[in-house]
């Protein structure tokens, strides 16, 4: 789905955001839930593939912020087996690929993070921590590679 202008006066509203890993695991979290969400510099990419176009937006940075509390409930792994809460995943696995936002519309926008490096399954730009002993903080963008060269 091709993301929509707003018209003049027009207002979507975040319902929820869904965030998918690279081995299609999903944690849906409700806007209340949310502290903040931040989607900088989405771009559309359009590849052709044979017989196929694909279209997909990419956001240069993502800054995703959710309370301490939130971020430590736990849920079960594709809705069964172990639980694991959402901190356990992220900070375990730098592989968060999408975020997927509904609005009150019933609109739903993806957008992809961007993804450095070789590996299928580790994301160099994709940095988490703990802030204050309140928030679990996410941010995922180039700029993290040059922050930890600079510290290197």
């Amino acid at each position: 789905m091709a993301i929509r202008k707003l018209k003049k006066g027009e207002c979507k509203d975040i319902v929820e955001v869904a965030i998918q890993f690279e081995n299609c695991e999903v944690f849906t979290f409700k806007r209340e839930e949310i502290s903040n969400i931040f989607l900088h510099s989405i771009r559309k990419n359009i590849s052709i593939c044979l017989n196929a176009v694909i279209e997909d937006y990419e956001a240069e940075d993502i800054w995703f912020v959710l309370p301490l509390e939130v971020a430590n409930k736990k849920q079960k792994i594709f809705g069964f087996g172990d639980e694991q809460s959402f901190i356990e995943r992220v900070e375990n696995n730098k592989d968060i690929t999408h975020f997927y936002i509904k609005y009150n519309t019933g609109e739903e926008e993806c957008v992809s993070c961007v993804w450095e490096g070789d590996s299928d399954f580790y994301n160099p730009a994709q940095v988490s921590k703990i802030e204050d002993d309140e928030y679990f903080t996410i941010s995922i963008s180039k700029d993290n590679l040059r922050k930890e060269e600079e510290s290197a």
